[in-house]
């Protein structure tokens, strides 16, 4: 599906006449290529784009901000990017996840210029984000809290509690906000929960003391 949705969102570019001087495009993720989903982005971009059979080159960048999300480290990332691509005319900027998004909304015209970015796997999107910003467009992902609880709830009627799995990393407390949004709207009287900020050992013994008429909800919890 990101596959095809890149294609559709991505082809106007593609339509310029045969040029013998390659075009440069930038793929910059926010996280690292161990991700499972960040190989399968950088898979679907080549496999659409086919590098070799329309004169493109992809540059790859891995902001790697799962495993460090400081000011220092992105204003290190500004100054490399700075050095590594001044020379280079980049005709679109891919994008995956929100710390990626984020980075190129404060430096993107700094760095790189008004270049068309293309966005994806973006979380708790809303139009307003990009209220002032110019050549931005993209693919959100979505999540249905209500949903699932109501499905659950079916499959196991006498549940009483409910508990949520989120870490403290940006994306965790994203989501956190979101489904206290959307619970505003359940319509079951259940008690409800949050992880703390635990360990990977601590929440083990947390799930193991959970009474049996819980349902565990699992968020994102990437790093303890």
């Amino acid at each position: 599906m990101i596959r095809i949705i890149i294609l559709l969102i991505i082809i106007p570019f593609l339509l310029f006449s045969k040029e013998t001087k390659p075009r440069h495009i930038l793929l910059l993720h926010s996280y690292n290529q161990t991700m499972s989903w960040v190989e399968d982005i950088t898979k679907a971009v080549h496999d659409v784009l086919k590098p070799q059979e329309n004169n493109l080159i992809i540059h790859i960048e891995n902001m790697d901000t799962k495993r460090i999300y400081t000011q220092e480290h992105l204003n290190q990332l500004k100054n490399t990017y700075k050095n590594k691509y001044q020379n280079i005319d980049l005709s679109l900027i891919l994008s995956s996840d929100n710390n990626a998004l984020e980075f190129l909304k404060k430096n993107r015209d700094d760095l790189f210029g008004n270049i068309p970015v293309v966005f994806s796997g973006i979380n708790f999107f809303k139009d307003q984000d990009l209220y002032g910003y110019k050549n931005y467009t993209g693919i959100t992902e979505e999540f249905d809290l209500l949903g699932t609880l109501r499905t659950a709830i079916k499959l196991k009627p006498y549940t009483k509690e409910v508990f949520i799995i989120n870490d403290y990393l940006t994306t965790g407390i994203a989501w956190k906000k979101t489904m206290q949004e959307q619970l505003k709207y359940f319509d079951h009287d259940l008690e409800v929960s949050y992880s703390k900020d635990y360990s990977i050992e601590e929440l083990k013994t947390k799930l193991a003391s959970l009474p049996k008429n819980t349902i565990v909800i699992l968020g994102v919890y990437f790093k303890d």
